[in-house]
């Protein structure tokens, strides 16, 4: 993919990945009153992906999409690129509520969540620039080793297997990558690379086909 910068912006005013492919045709604002279905603030990859799980469910609703700049201005267009499986936060806190099954579970739909992306970029055309190969995480010193180590036998503890983190050892990972002074690494398969502005744009372009309207440079004040 040949770099496009855009001499239309200024640096840190948006991010690489948007200077990379070049900014959006802004799409209109709201000018009057509006009636709608489902009223969605904000234009980032959740309420693009709530429009677009909407419409696919119920593809008679009027979906209405406000954003203050334009789709993907924010986080989902200025980020590290992974479509990552990784839960964050506590499993103790999941397990409060909903026990240990409840966080297999939920990191189970985060794996397929990865897939999930993946298949509507493949049924919508939407060219993210994605890969899909994995991650990798790379121990240097015995202290980094240790909590690696620490981190599958936590899983395990959960029930969660091999299937989704495995150790590789120092001869496994070479095979892989070539990383000076490594001593061990792990590996989960749930993990994409991809171009986030591309990605944020083709899901847009999406909901539109849909019937999702899309309305930038409208900031919303106060909801009701």
């Amino acid at each position: 993919m040949e770099p496009h910068f855009s001499p239309d912006v200024v640096n840190g005013g948006v991010s690489f990945w948007w200077q990379q492919v070049g900014l959006p045709a802004r799409r209109p604002g709201l000018d009057g009153d509006l009636e709608c279905d489902v009223c969605i603030v904000g234009g980032g990859l959740t309420g693009l992906w709530t429009a677009y799980h909407l419409l696919s469910e119920q593809p008679d609703l009027d979906v209405v999409v406000l954003e203050a700049e334009f789709a993907g201005f924010g986080a989902s267009g200025r980020n590290g690129g992974w479509l990552s499986a990784e839960l964050s936060g506590s499993k103790e806190r999941y397990a409060s509520t909903h026990g240990a099954e409840g966080v297999r579970a939920l990191v189970s739909a985060m794996e397929r969540t990865v897939d999930d992306v993946l298949g509507v970029c493949a049924d919508e055309g939407i060219d993210a620039d994605a890969v899909k190969d994995g991650v990798l995480y790379v121990a240097r010193s015995e202290a980094q080793l240790v909590r690696l180590k620490e981190g599958l036998a936590a899983d395990a503890r959960w029930g969660i297997g091999e299937e989704h983190h495995r150790e590789l050892s120092a001869d496994e990972l070479g095979e892989r990558l070539v990383v000076d002074g490594a001593l061990g690494a792990t590996f989960s398969p749930h993990c994409a690379r991809v171009q986030p502005a591309r990605l944020v744009a083709g899901l847009a372009a999406a909901t539109e086909r849909r019937g999702v309207r899309i309305l930038e440079g409208t900031r919303a004040t106060r909801v009701e």
